[in-house]
């Protein structure tokens, strides 16, 4: 599968499986998880992307 427009956001929390809180160009959005395993290793707070 191909996305278009891809950002790179920072993950902030995970509420529940299905939704992510993420900051993006200084603004904090919910996102969709497509992913609703753990994801642990992806979605860790003190890994920052700036």
């Amino acid at each position: 599968m191909e996305y278009e427009a891809i950002r790179l956001a920072t993950f902030i929390e995970r509420p529940n499986r299905f939704i992510a809180i993420c900051e993006l160009e200084g603004e904090r959005v919910t996102v969709h998880v497509k992913n609703t395993g753990r994801g642990k290793e992806l979605f860790h707070p003190a890994f920052r992307s700036h």
